[in-house]
């Protein structure tokens, strides 16, 4: 009994750090923000004033514009992030020479820094003297405003998300490697060509890893904030300006501690309501092996 208690002791030892984490940087700033949320506030004063501040987001045309904003890069974004992540993971699943190599290639943008990331983004799709344009004038194509423009800033930023998918690309090839070479063999036996085996084989066996990563990336795109930040300020004419950069600049920029929190809470709560509906939709499409 007593060495029972004593790795129970240890056990609680070990977590303790763990849970102090979760409490002092999770849990209390988000029961923190919601309450802060109901307060008028700089920082200084506090004037409660109970949902004011979630009534006053129907009425801000910059918090429609960074819904909008934040929607369509979840909509385009995420779909396309996935894809290259997927083809990505499989051509790295192949048997090909320096495979560590190239797998650590296209993991390193992942571990940058996000301003560094920035920072280069800038320098290469820059309109007067970016890399980009420079490598295209070679082939005569000139002058695309990829940051100068509405539309083309929108999609120059899914290029830069999905230049950096390099972790949603890791956990692809570890469903990948999970797949049992069995169910290959067996589906070659009965005359099924590569796309066949891909379609009928890869992408069932692989849906939790799916499911999994769709929620990440899609978390990811509405959290969107270090490129418009650093890269474009919000603009052209705020087709950056997403949901994060909006709470940022309302928080820290002009001072409204109380109205930044409400739109977390929304943030937060969409975020929760996306992922339940997406948890629950998923007992129609994804498969699990040995599950009915």
């Amino acid at each position: 009994m007593r060495q029972e208690k004593r790795n129970e002791m240890y056990m609680y030892l070990f977590i303790l750090p763990g849970i102090l984490g979760f409490l002092f940087f999770w849990l209390i700033p988000i029961v923190y923000t919601f309450v802060l949320s109901t307060f008028k506030t700089n920082g200084m004063n506090n004037i409660f004033v109970g949902i004011e501040n979630y009534i006053k987001l129907f009425g801000d045309k910059e918090y429609r514009k960074a819904i909008f904003n934040t929607v369509y890069m979840v909509i385009l974004g995420v779909p396309i992030n996935m894809l290259a992540a997927l083809i990505l993971a499989m051509l790295l699943n192949a048997k090909i020479k320096a495979l560590g190599l190239f797998r650590t290639i296209f993991y390193i943008p992942t571990i940058l820094p996000g301003v560094a990331t920035a920072v280069s983004m800038f320098f290469i799709f820059n309109t007067r003297y970016g890399l980009l344009n420079r490598v295209l004038s070679l082939v005569g194509i000139e002058g695309i405003d990829w940051l100068g423009e509405p539309g083309m800033a929108k999609l120059t930023f899914i290029i830069i998300g999905a230049w950096g998918v390099g972790q949603t690309m890791i956990i692809f090839l570890m469903g990948l490697q999970g797949i049992s070479e069995t169910y290959f063999e067996a589906a070659y036996v009965d005359g099924a060509n590569s796309f066949q085996r891909f379609w009928s084989v890869t992408l069932p066996m692989l849906t939790p890893t799916i499911l999994y990563n769709f929620i990440l990336q899609c978390i990811a795109q509405m959290q969107i904030f270090t490129p418009a930040y650093v890269i474009t300020n919000g603009g052209p004419d705020q087709a950056t300006y997403f949901y994060v950069y909006k709470l940022y600049r309302d928080a820290f920029q002009f001072g409204k501690f109380g109205y930044a929190s409400a739109q977390s809470v929304v943030l937060f709560i969409v975020t929760l309501i996306l992922t339940f509906l997406v948890m629950k939709s998923s007992n129609s499409w994804v498969h699990y092996e040995g599950g009915e």
